[in-house]
């Protein structure tokens, strides 16, 4: 009994020196294993951030597109015949008659909305497409285009140097 009694003791006083803290080892591997994680974290957050901001110039250039599909479909017509798209800036003036060739349009706009003059003060750049109705009991068809940066040129059926793009078919009834 004394054997076990003397087991005893040794046995709670190592088991107590083990049990007050973490080794030098333990310690090393765990910091290892953070700055790890952390540095794997912040290696993707630029490429995250890239998505955030590609998603919201696309957001922006669908409410934008909305914006002038919703100014083909509401095109009043003047005392001359002649139909004009309803647009909030009034340095633009797109109209057509019915029974016209096809046309097109390009322009810059803004975030807001605005037509600029020149890609190096705007956000988008736009193009429209536009076949009028051949009289005017009929439909006419648009094909509008946003892409962004403002520095993507139309060519060859597609939009180039753009980051991004959005189209829309608007079929529209004079009014």
């Amino acid at each position: 009994m004394d054997i076990y009694k003397s087991c005893e003791n040794r046995n709670p006083a190592s088991k107590k020196e083990r049990s007050q803290g973490f080794s030098l080892v333990e310690v090393v591997i765990t910091l290892g294993l953070v700055t790890f994680c952390l540095v794997a974290i912040l290696g993707m957050l630029p490429q995250s951030l890239n998505v955030v901001q590609d998603a919201n110039r696309e957001a922006e250039a669908s409410r934008l597109l909305k914006q002038l599909a919703t100014g083909i479909q509401a095109a009043y017509r003047d005392g001359d015949g002649r139909f004009h798209m309803l647009d909030a800036d009034p340095n633009t003036d797109i109209s057509w008659v019915a029974g016209e060739a096809k046309f097109v349009h390009t322009g810059y706009l803004s975030v807001s909305g605005e037509n600029r003059p020149g890609a190096t003060d705007a956000d988008f750049t736009w193009r429209l497409e536009l076949v009028p109705p051949p009289n005017n009991w009929s439909s006419g068809q648009a094909v509008l285009r946003i892409a962004w940066p403002s520095t993507a040129q139309w060519g060859s059926g597609q939009w180039m140097s753009a980051s991004g793009a959005v189209r829309s078919l608007v079929l529209f009834r004079p009014q």
